[in-house]
């Protein structure tokens, strides 16, 4: 038994022409090659043997992490078609607050502007925010498997070398500045997060919700 684990699984958006995501035609390919060549694991067995009363099961188990729209408008039809099964890891914080969690809204940044762009305009609003960006050797390692550079770095400076009312008063920024310019309003929860009562309808659907902690730090 492997996990093999999804975030954002949708066809292309052209208000989001940079988001790294998986095409649905390809997960769909995906899902159909693990199937044909190991098998997908079952809920039953997965959970009785979680209960230690069962053998380790084969075949792989998938999973999908963020609670993302995606996941219920584009993943469990997939699923429901072929009687598969799923792990869904949700992270709570949205649901409470009613606002994006941060590591999303860099994603639609990055997303809409592209990492070379998102890095310029960051560096910008630091510097009219008086936040200091000076690197911190820390954290040098992350994101290097990653081949957008400025991408990298900019998801490397806001998760990480930012104090975190810092990182928010820079994506407040950000976002303010987009949607001045025209470009692009603030997105909402219910736009990037599956809401309650589809959540529950894919529980009922023999699918299986999990923690994904509340801010997904």
């Amino acid at each position: 038994m492997r996990a093999v684990m999804y975030h954002y699984v949708r066809t292309p958006d052209p208000a989001l022409p940079h988001l790294r995501h998986l095409h649905t035609d390809d997960f769909v390919l995906q899902v159909d090659h693990l199937d044909r060549t190991e098998g997908l694991a079952r809920a039953e067995d997965v959970l009785a043997w979680l209960d230690g009363g069962g053998p380790l099961p084969s075949g792989a188990v998938l999973t999908f992490d963020d609670g993302l729209v995606d996941h219920h408008d584009t993943v469990a039809p997939i699923l429901a078609e072929r009687d598969a099964w799923g792990v869904f890891y949700v992270p709570t914080g949205p649901y409470r607050s009613g606002t994006i969690l941060d590591v999303h809204r860099i994603h639609l940044l990055l997303g809409r502007l592209g990492g070379a762009d998102l890095l310029a305009r960051l560096r910008a609003a630091a510097a009219s925010e008086g936040i200091d960006l000076a690197a911190d050797d820390r954290w040098a390692g992350r994101y290097v498997h990653q081949d957008d550079r400025p991408a990298a770095e900019a998801k490397r400076i806001l998760n990480y070398e930012v104090r975190d009312d810092d990182r928010a008063r820079l994506l407040d920024r950000l976002e303010a500045d987009l949607e001045a310019e025209g470009v692009a309003d603030r997105p909402t929860v219910d736009d990037v997060y599956v809401r309650p009562d589809q959540l529950r309808a894919m529980q009922d659907a023999g699918l299986t919700i999990g923690s994904h902690a509340v801010t997904h730090r």
